[in-house]
């Protein structure tokens, strides 16, 4: 069964670090809508608009850390896919 308390309760510790988790993951909202704002599925050369849609100032950790590079395969199968 759901717990409305505990969940009221987790909302309510959130609402308090609000500010700060804002402050902290805020890049987040902006990388999805910089994504949103950029994606073009019937675009001419939809790998340039992948890319340009992934770009990496605007995704940073999100889709690129250490060994993982998620966006740049992303992008070099759109391109192999010509």
């Amino acid at each position: 069964m759901f717990d409305l308390v505990l969940l009221e309760l987790i909302i309510e510790e959130y609402k308090k670090d609000f500010n700060t988790i804002h402050k902290q993951e805020i890049y987040k909202w902006k990388a999805v809508k910089w994504f949103q704002d950029n994606w073009q599925i019937d675009a001419e050369d939809f790998a340039a608009m992948i890319e340009h849609a992934l770009v990496s100032r605007m995704t940073g950790n999100l889709l690129d850390s250490r060994n993982r590079l998620p966006r740049r395969m992303i992008c070099l199968m759109a391109q192999k896919d010509r």
